[in-house]
Parts: C-alpha cells; structure tokens; sequence
C-alpha cells in the first residue's frame, strides 16, 4: 500500500511528532508532507502539495510487528488535493488534531 503513495507522492515524508511506548505497543503521532505527481486511485495529478495528519498504533512480539492500526485524515489529503472543499474555520470553529479523521486501517501479520 506505501508503494501506491510513494507513486502518488514520489517525494512523500513523514515527520514523527510524538511517540508513546509502553510494554509491547508503540503509538506514533505523524505528519505526512508530499507533492500530488502521480495517480492515486485514479485521480490524476493535480501537483498540490499535501499535508496529512495520522496515527500509527503498533503491537510488537520479538521485535517484530504483528499488529498494527493506521488512523489518518483522509478528508484531509482530498481538501489539500483540490477534491473537497475547506472547512469553514470562522470563530468559534474547533479544529482539534482528530477531527477530521475518517480512515481506519488494521493490518495484523509478522513483518
């Protein structure tokens, strides 16, 4: 699945802001920054630079991954992309870090 993202964002980087580990879990708080230049799910480039918000919540067994849940801000990367429209940030507008979070992924297996 990164490799779909790496095509889509050839210059996709993540930024760690925050790490949280405790026994055998890690989460991570992340910020994506890349350039719209390839297709993503047949949305065609539209050269837009993105920002995407996520979390990562990794379970570890041996030193390896065996579980692992991604939370993003998909509505977020199609705004940055030119698909949906902003938010409407007037007063009293709240725009806190999980808000606008709308994709959930678990991916259970040894990596």
């Amino acid at each position: 699945m990164l490799t779909t993202y790496l095509s889509a964002f050839p210059d996709l980087q993540f930024t760690n802001e925050s790490t949280v580990v405790e026994d055998n879990r890690a989460v991570l708080i992340w910020i994506a920054n890349g350039t719209h230049r390839g297709r993503l799910m047949n949305i065609p480039p539209s050269e837009h630079k993105i920002q995407v918000r996520g979390v990562s919540v990794l379970t570890l067994e041996n030193s390896r991954i065996t579980r692992a849940l991604y939370i993003w801000d998909v509505a977020g990367l199609l705004r940055d992309i030119g698909l949906l429209p902003e938010l409407w940030r007037g007063a009293g507008a709240h725009t806190e870090f999980f808000a606008g979070y709308s994709f959930q992924m678990e991916v259970q297996h040894a990596i």
